[in-house]
């Protein structure tokens, strides 16, 4: 998904493009920029298996658009001012192989402002429901994340009507559902720290849509779990 990061989207792409895997179906979902992001996309679009560039409802129908194109086996989105690692997706794909029936991968990310600026390591732990609608040692960072169309089978797909924490949302439905990501330490992504970013700049509207995803899912704790996150995420 991207809007308007031209800056930073031909990083993206290239972090993509140039993986060691060579099984990878690359999916561009613009929502109509008016700044250099499409003229940056053109010079890669040879190797872009589709790509369009239209308004759209926001970040999370983007990211539906662009499934809608996928046929892959292991699905994920990455932002267009993150990247991909070296050697990130092959390790991902290895790791999906060597475990039948894995369905969600958590892996590790680093935060930073620009490469040689680490913010801080986003070390993946798995977390029980109650711990993940409190927001308590939260082991869960989206640009790690990797799974297969059947998880979003079985727990559903985005939740347009978030614009925020809809991949939190994700998360606790697939924990509801009873699927268990498999932890993998190695950090396979960079997650940009920057003034215009919604992370860094819109926390609030995050804070208020963890309460409402609270809401949806609490009716699935004990009394004494709901209890606890409530305080957790107070």
């Amino acid at each position: 998904p991207s809007y308007n990061q031209g800056a930073y989207i031909g990083e993206t792409i290239r972090s993509v493009l140039e993986q060691d895997y060579p099984h990878v179906e690359y999916i561009i979902t613009d929502g109509g920029s008016t700044d250099e992001t499409v003229e940056v996309i053109r010079q890669y679009e040879d190797r872009i298996h589709y790509w369009v560039s239209e308004p759209d409802r926001g970040q999370t129908h983007a990211i539906a658009k662009g499934w809608e194109q996928a046929t892959g086996q292991i699905i994920c989105w990455l932002n267009s001012d993150d990247w991909y690692y070296p050697g990130a997706l092959a390790t991902v794909a290895r790791t999906f192989v060597e475990n039948p029936g894995l369905q969600w991968l958590n892996g590790g990310v680093l935060n930073g402002y620009d490469a040689d600026s680490i913010h801080h390591e986003h070390v993946p732990s798995n977390s029980s429901l109650a711990e993940c609608l409190g927001r308590r040692k939260y082991g869960f960072h989206q640009p790690g994340m990797f799974w297969t169309p059947q998880l979003l089978e079985q727990a559903g797909p985005l939740d347009e009507s978030l614009h925020f924490c809809f991949d939190h949302d994700l998360w606790c439905r697939a924990l509801a559902t009873g699927i268990e990501p498999l932890r993998v330490p190695q950090p396979f992504t960079f997650f940009r720290l920057h003034r215009e970013s919604k992370t860094c700049s819109r926390r609030s509207e995050f804070l208020r849509e963890d309460w409402v995803i609270f809401r949806r899912y609490q009716d699935k704790l004990s009394p004494g779990e709901r209890r606890q996150a409530r305080e957790w995420l107070r």
